[in-house]
């Protein structure tokens, strides 16, 4: 998970591990095509941007990897049924 909100933490894995390096890849995959739309001139610009995408990726974005659910949502210990029955809930 990204960090956001004060929150950091470590992840600690090897190169070597191909199932976290494709995690990776796959977030940078993400993020790359919105800075270069995006384009931030400046450090706080540039943080600025990165916080919102950490929002975006944590809290919006279903991951086919999780099952259609959010990071956090997977974080949180959410299963897909939980996730499903709060979407159908709140129409």
């Amino acid at each position: 998970m990204l960090a956001v909100d004060g929150f950091a933490g470590r992840l600690r894995y090897s190169w070597r591990n191909g199932v976290i390096a494709g995690v990776i890849e796959r977030f940078f995959g993400t993020l790359k095509p919105l800075l270069r739309q995006v384009r931030p001139r400046t450090a706080l610009a540039m943080a600025q941007v990165l916080q919102e995408f950490a929002g975006f990726y944590n809290h919006v974005r279903r991951h086919r990897s999780l099952q259609g659910r959010t990071p956090i949502e997977a974080w949180n210990g959410k299963s897909l049924a939980d996730v499903q029955e709060q979407s159908h809930g709140a129409c």
